[in-house]
């Protein structure tokens, strides 16, 4: 499983604006960046804010135990869904969740690619 330190910030030429990044913390995981496509998806800038933050109240166990179980395989993993906006109705979108390691053995981080849909 790759690190993020494998990577260097110009390897995502072109895709910064689909990208997120998350980082494992206690209490889970948290953006660290958050690219200007999803902005516009989700209506709100969340970096600096847990990735549970960004669901509705009723969905966050849904959310807790999926990347639960991303972390555990470690998996690659892709959601799908509907954001509500108030003002512009409802957005489709697909994310990708590839995980990463800094020591090679335990899930520490998360880039997340959207794919508008």
């Amino acid at each position: 499983m790759p690190s993020w330190s494998d990577f260097e910030f110009r390897d995502f030429i072109g895709w910064h604006s689909k990208l997120a990044l998350s980082k494992y913390e206690e209490g889970g995981f948290r953006f660290r960046i958050f690219g200007d496509d999803l902005v516009e998806v989700f209506a709100r800038n969340l970096t600096g804010e847990l990735l549970s933050e960004s669901v509705a109240p009723e969905q966050v166990e849904i959310t807790r135990r999926y990347f639960e179980k991303l972390v555990t395989g470690p998996f690659i993993g892709l959601r799908t869904g509907r954001v509500p906006v108030q003002g512009r109705g409802f957005l489709n979108f697909q994310v990708l969740h590839l995980p990463l390691s800094a020591t090679g053995n335990n899930v520490d981080h998360f880039i997340h690619i959207l794919k508008p849909g």
